[in-house]
């Protein structure tokens, strides 16, 4: 399964549509979970070049914006501090007003050090958003089912660490975030509108789940 997985995912033009639809919705959330403000310290860990960083700067209204990788880019706009983020992130305590962890717990090998080091570096008045793939949506369920690997949790996308949308909260809950908002997003085999409906009756089998918190 993983080998016929690796062959025609990337190429089915459906397929493709429906994977950057779910990556197109869950930008349009999260920069509609953010609150504006200009005087705020902004923080994208696992920020890539950092092109949505800017954009979500940009809805924030601020300047001051730092990015983490792992990866070193030598043409990001962005100031990037390259990091480990299986390790402590290179900022001190209660820097942050806005941490934002985008599709990037799935990919650690010791993902509670992440969440200790966003609760470090976050301000009490501060919030945090995470997105991340959900283990419980229907085509990872069904690849269970007939006992293929879960195209969400593969080599393909170096996905080591994946968490359906309750266990997601609890792990949050138990490193001390309150959880102000959840969303599912993407609901294959379903797109568009009816996705979305159906994200709004169950998230537990979303394709990704968003989530903002606070410090307790």
């Amino acid at each position: 399964m993983m080998k016929e997985w690796k062959i025609w995912a990337p190429t089915n033009p459906v397929l493709r549509w429906m994977r950057e639809d779910v990556r197109d919705r869950s930008r349009k959330i999260i920069l509609s979970m953010l609150e504006e403000n200009p005087k705020v310290e902004f923080l994208d860990l696992g920020c890539s070049l950092g092109d949505f960083t800017m954009e979500m700067a940009r809805k924030i209204g601020t300047s001051s914006l730092y990015g983490v990788d792992e990866t070193e880019y030598t043409n990001s706009k962005i100031p990037i501090y390259m990091a480990d983020l299986d390790k402590e992130i290179p900022f001190g305590n209660e820097k942050f007003d806005i941490v934002v962890a985008s599709q990037v717990i799935e990919h650690l090998q010791k993902p509670q050090i992440l969440l200790k080091e966003i609760y470090r570096v976050l301000r009490p008045t501060g919030n945090a958003i995470i997105s991340t793939p959900n283990l419980a949506s229907w085509h990872n369920i069904l690849c269970l089912v007939f006992g293929f690997q879960p195209p969400g949790l593969s080599t393909q996308w170096d996905h080591r660490f994946l968490l359906t949308a309750k266990g997601l909260l609890e792990l949050l809950e138990y490193y001390n975030f309150k959880i102000e908002k959840v969303i599912g997003i993407g609901y294959y085999p379903l797109f568009g509108f009816p996705a979305r409906f159906a994200c709004c009756l169950d998230k537990r089998h979303s394709v990704d789940i968003v989530v903002k918190v606070r410090k307790r």
